[in-house]
């Protein structure tokens, strides 16, 4: 067998409850993708590669949308990134 090394993207860990929220909930799904896609990102991977985001925001984001979507409470209205 053979091993091909590729570009690896640093692996962000706070993404993880974010995950398991969609994994679980086809609507929580649908309401992130739909806000996304009203923010101009055709994708989360897509808001995962923005550099124009700094780290800490976009971990901000990842934290606060699993929380708020797990609860009910999520906002299609709020910020792309918390204050």
């Amino acid at each position: 067998s053979r091993v091909t090394l590729g570009k690896q993207h640093p692996r962000v860990t706070e993404m993880g409850p974010l995950f398991a929220v969609l994994m679980g909930d086809k609507v929580a799904n649908l309401r992130l993708g739909n806000f996304l896609k009203v923010n101009l990102y055709e994708r989360l991977y897509d808001f995962a590669q923005d550099d124009t985001l700094a780290p800490e925001d976009k971990i901000a984001s990842y934290l606060t949308w699993a929380k708020t979507l797990k609860s009910g409470a999520f906002d299609d209205k709020a910020a792309l990134v918390p204050e």
